[in-house]
This record gives C-alpha cells, sequence and structure tokens, in this order.
C-alpha cells in the first residue's frame, strides 16, 4: 500500500501531542491524510463512524485513564471496524499486554523513531499487526491483573493510606483488607506494601480507572 492514501484518524486530548504526532506522521508517512482528529472515546468513535479511515492512531492516555484500550476494543467490534495503533509514553506489562491481546496493529513508545511509526502505520494499513519484540517481551511479563476490589485498594494505599482509612474509605472491615493485602504478598511473592506497590507500579496497575486485563 505504499502508493495509495492511507486515511488515518489521530486521537489525543492533548493540543501540542496531537499537533506534533499530526507533523510527525505527515513526515514521515508522506502517503497518510488525517482525515480527522478527536480528543475522547466518544468523540472518537464519531470520528471514525464519519470518516471510515484505514487506521487509527491513539493515545493511550486519555484523561487520566488507559481510555486508549477501552477506543481499541469498541472499534474492533464496531460497525466501522480497523486496524488500531496505540502510541504511549507508558510500556508497563499490564498495557502492552492488554493491546497487544486486545488486537492492537501496533504499540508504539512515544520516542518511536519516524520510521518506525512509518513502518507501524504501513502495516496497519496493509492489514498487519507490527509489534517491536521488545515489546512482546515486556507484554509476557505481564503478572495476574489484580481484581477491581484489589486495584482499588492498591491506590489508596500507594497513596499514603492505611489499612483503616483504607477499610473506613471502602466501607470495608480492616480485617478484609489486610485479607485482600495478604492475598497479594501470595500471589505476587512480595513480603511488604512497599513490595507490592512497587509491582503495581511496574505493572502499570495503577493508572486511571480502566480494567487492563
Amino acid at each position: 500500500m505504499a502508493d495509495a492514501v492511507i486515511r488515518v484518524v489521530v486521537v489525543d486530548d492533548h493540543p501540542v501531542i496531537r499537533y506534533g504526532l499530526e507533523r510527525l506522521l505527515l513526515d514521515a508517512v508522506p502517503e497518510a491524510v488525517i482525515v480527522a482528529t478527536a480528543t475522547s472515546v466518544e468523540s472518537a468513535l464519531k470520528a471514525i463512524h464519519e470518516a471510515r479511515p484505514d487506521v487509527v492512531i491513539s493515545d493511550l492516555m486519555l484523561g487520566e485513564a488507559p481510555d486508549g484500550l477501552r477506543l481499541l476494543d469498541l472499534v474492533r467490534r464496531g460497525p466501522a471496524a480497523c486496524p488500531v495503533v496505540i502510541y504511549s509514553a507508558y510500556d508497563t506489562p499490564a498495557l502492552v499486554f492488554a493491546a497487544l491481546e486486545g488486537g492492537a496493529a501496533a504499540y508504539l513508545r512515544k520516542s518511536a523513531r519516524p520510521a518506525a511509526i512509518a513502518e507501524a502505520v504501513r502495516a496497519a494499513a496493509s492489514g498487519k499487526r507490527l509489534f517491536d519484540p521488545d515489546l512482546v517481551r515486556i507484554a509476557h511479563g505481564a503478572r495476574q491483573a489484580p481484581s477491581d476490589r484489589e486495584r482499588e485498594i492498591l491506590r489508596l494505599v500507594a497513596a499514603g493510606s492505611s489499612n483503616v482509612a483504607t477499610a473506613t474509605h471502602l466501607a470495608l472491615s480492616p480485617k478484609t483488607i489486610e485479607s485482600h493485602l495478604r492475598r497479594m504478598f501470595r500471589r505476587y511473592g512480595v513480603l511488604s506494601r512497599t513490595e507490592l506497590i512497587a509491582v503495581a507500579r511496574e505493572q502499570g496497575w495503577l493508572l486511571g480507572g480502566s480494567t487492563l486485563a
């Protein structure tokens, strides 16, 4: 598809970053035409329905949550299905794994060279998937994700909340919080809250409010 026009929708909620990505894309892929831009999942779905692009490039983080993954799922299951390339500053295991398992055409770091962006966009437009082997290794390092309740507890603990304060916030008993923490200690092979939060940060479980696995 080297000489054919590639219709692209760009999704990013930061105007400066979106503009930079647009310029980078147009420079790296001369045959690309940006047919629409969007700042949220909802506006992206509308743009995709109206513009019928060949490829969508979406930031992972839209607002405070990794809603690029939600957009990926909705686009792949929707009536205007098309390849989605995830573009992100984050490469934590849970996020990369979720994108890989979710069917993303590619996962690009924001530090990616123009040639890598061009290769990923052209591959996606041709119906191919292109994942950097290093990112595949990162994805395979993803651990079993915590439940939604465990994720709530992890976020509060990471913010410095005690077991009692966490229990009060979630309308649970302190013993229930302790039980959740002990189960996570065993599951992830850690001995302290500090180690548990370190694992959670490394895996990307503390980002936003969406379930990643």
